[in-house]
């Protein structure tokens, strides 16, 4: 053996020449040429990799309102793959995939080290549904309003906070009186919607019925 050359790539593309049985330590790839006394040379790509594959934009256990871009960090990744809770399908994606369809995923991340990064997320663009009267109406009845989402995070009338406990909340209107009724999911999700209960008839003042 006459020298071994490491073609460094987290130096630049540095070449520098090692000793046999040297440790490569840094993370890099590496491309190693050994050469003997009479010319003859073999070569190979290796990698040191101690670190785990990182997801940017992306964090385990979240939901997320607007399309899921998928951007994984590392010195080589190997693999990305997307399991589909909603079909039960696993799908290799390249990094840069954009995720546009609701749905709760498990993304993987695996580099050629075989270390391995796993995450949660889900999608979901659809807000919170308010039903039971009409936006702006005005009502001369009881109103009852009903709010649906899978996941339903908050409900506040007229600012005032209520009690949510799963996926529907419900309250009837009885009083007369303005009604703003806001709800968000845990995606960031906002719904809005008034209704003004008016039971009471128009009275005149100053006139008495009579002809």
């Amino acid at each position: 053996l006459d020298k071994i050359t490491a073609k460094v790539y987290a130096n630049n593309y540095e070449v520098v020449e090692l000793e046999n049985n040297a440790k490569l330590t840094k993370e890099s790839v590496y491309y190693l040429t050994a050469t003997d006394k009479a010319g003859n040379t073999t070569s190979i790509y290796v990698a040191v990799d101690k670190t785990n594959p990182k997801f940017i934009g992306l964090m385990n256990g979240h939901q997320y309102n607007k399309d899921l871009v998928i951007n994984v960090e590392d010195l080589k990744v190997k693999t990305i793959e997307v399991f589909d809770y909603k079909d039960g399908s696993t799908k290799t994606v390249e990094n840069g995939t954009v995720i546009t369809e609701e749905g709760k995923y498990k993304i993987t991340a695996t580099d050629y080290s075989g270390r391995k990064t796993q995450i949660y997320v889900i999608l979901d663009k659809t807000a919170p549904s308010i039903t039971g009267f009409e936006d702006g109406s005005y009502n001369n009845k009881n109103e009852i309003v009903y709010v649906d989402d899978t996941n339903l995070r908050k409900v506040t009338i007229n600012g005032k906070e209520q009690k949510v406990s799963g996926t529907h909340f419900e309250r009837k209107f009885a009083s007369d009186g303005t009604y703003v009724v806001e709800a968000s999911d845990a995606a960031g999700n906002v719904s809005k919607k008034t209704v003004t209960i008016d039971k009471t008839a128009p009275e005149f003042t100053g006139l008495k019925s009579g002809v």
